[in-house]
């Protein structure tokens, strides 16, 4: 019970903390499944209430509905990501959503026996989920109402009961290659000599472990995402120890760190290599010699002319470097990349972002952390200041941003725990005079969540 120590912890949360930090462990990144839900009332299977239901599983979800009653499905607690024929591609959303937070632990080394009951497990959370926003008396009416149009598509899944077959592996059993791949190579910041193919996606890691800290609040941990640049993986990171095997090539489950593993994960990052060790595997063959000894030029070249891209050559003006001046129905954009920082500013990413990616404060330091933009304005006249920023119901709702215009500074106040206008848009602060540059400074003073920074932008008002 909120307040009541003694009536002990929900389930779910670990009353010890993780652990020392830098230390490894058998804690992975959270699973749950990729729902195909549709509204189409023909094709619409309701949603089933799954065995030992208990809706204690579920309290902290109630407990953040109660603290946000407006959230509906679609930007928050699950992503419904439309499909053809009223389908989608349901994902985790959000700090409480369909991942099964610590459910994945005993995956990786597990016998299949125990992985059925793994994925019978995360089932009966998943569906008991979906039932307990739809049912629950708690929730508003809104959401029940909302969460009744969608269920399980008849016509899909028909052999496994119109549930999708397959549990969403984030991650499991890796080798130890020849080179491990690390946060630093998806950084950029690695030595890669032997490319064989490009990595590009965010690195992205789910929660791992919740947990009560020494001060008796929930913490989440394991959970990150940061923008990468396009960044070269190694052919020794496909390639097993010598000693170990000599004519095996491993492009899925490669030679990696947990955090590495979070960007290479992707599927055309496992086609890319696919390709690169199907044309290793045939030098070997050819040349008769172990995979280990394969000159990497000889590999390179036939690489190169397959069509594989092994550099990231960036094209000539990099226009996120500095504030780039548009079309004026599009405006003059500065990214958080070009924002002056006072204070640590987490890296993340996110599809509706701009550029790599958007920053955020941790919620913490609060009246020492701002971003400032210096965006020139080459015509003086009347301009609409506009930000962006990735919405959630833990962000802040009274961010101020203060413009200096041609008649001082004002400050305005953001609520970034509402999406703007329409997905993927700016939001507007209002129109300011400008003479011949603005600066839009958001801090975290006095925030009362998260705040989140990415552009700004200014569009020409007359």
């Amino acid at each position: 019970m909120p307040g009541q120590p003694a009536s002990g912890l929900l389930p779910g949360i670990e009353l010890a903390p993780p652990g020392v930090e830098g230390d490894g462990d058998r804690r992975i990144q959270a699973y749950n499944f990729r729902l195909c839900l549709t509204d189409a009332p023909a094709n619409r299977l309701p949603i089933s209430k799954p065995d030992g239901y208990d809706p204690i599983q579920y309290e902290l979800l109630a407990r953040q509905i109660r603290a946000h009653p407006d959230l509906l499905p679609g930007h928050a607690l699950i992503r419904l990501t439309p499909m053809p024929n009223r389908k989608t591609d349901g994902n985790n959303c959000g700090i409480i959503s369909t991942d099964l937070v610590g459910g994945s632990r005993d995956w990786p080394e597990c016998d299949y026996k125990t992985r059925a009951q793994i994925w019978q497990t995360h089932r009966n959370y998943t569906e008991g989920f979906l039932w307990f926003l739809t049912h629950d008396p708690r929730m508003p009416e809104s959401l029940r109402r909302e969460m009744a149009r969608w269920g399980l598509a008849r016509d899909e899944f028909e052999e496994s009961g119109h549930w999708p077959p397959q549990l969403y592996v984030r991650e499991a059993r890796r080798m130890i290659g020849q080179a491990v791949m690390t946060e630093q190579d998806c950084r950029g910041l690695g030595r890669v000599t032997d490319p064989i193919g490009l990595g590009s996606y965010p690195i992205d890691c789910h929660q791992v472990t919740r947990y009560v800290t020494a001060g008796g609040q929930l913490a989440i941990e394991g959970g990150l995402g940061a923008p990468v640049r396009p960044y070269p993986i190694s052919y020794g990171a496909i390639l097993p120890l010598r000693n170990e095997c000599v004519n095996l090539l491993v492009p899925v489950c490669l030679s990696a760190t947990h955090v590495a593993f979070g960007s290479l994960r992707m599927e055309p990052v496992f086609m890319i290599l696919g390709q690169s060790a199907a044309i290793a595997a045939r030098l070997a063959i050819e040349q008769s010699l172990p995979l280990q000894d394969l000159p990497y030029q000889s590999l390179r070249n036939k690489l190169v002319e397959a069509g594989q891209v092994l550099e990231h050559v960036p094209p000539p003006e990099v226009e996120s470097e500095s504030a780039r001046p548009l079309p004026r129905w599009n405006g003059l954009i500065v990214d958080d990349d070009r924002a002056e920082l006072t204070g640590y500013w987490a890296a993340c990413s996110h599809p509706r972002s701009m550029g790599l990616g958007y920053r955020h404060d941790g919620n913490t330091g609060k009246g020492e952390k701002s971003a400032s933009y210096l965006l020139p304005v080459e015509q003086p006249g009347t301009y609409q200041v506009e930000v962006s920023y990735v919405p959630h119901p833990n962000r802040a709702d009274n961010v101020p941003v203060s413009i200096e215009a041609g008649d001082g500074v004002k400050t305005v106040i953001l609520d970034q725990s509402r999406p703007p206008p329409f997905e993927g848009a700016f939001a507007s602060l209002g129109t300011f005079r400008f003479e011949d540059r603005a600066l839009v400074t958001i801090s975290n003073a006095g925030t009362n969540g998260y705040v989140v920074i990415d552009a700004v932008r200014l569009v020409w008002a007359g």
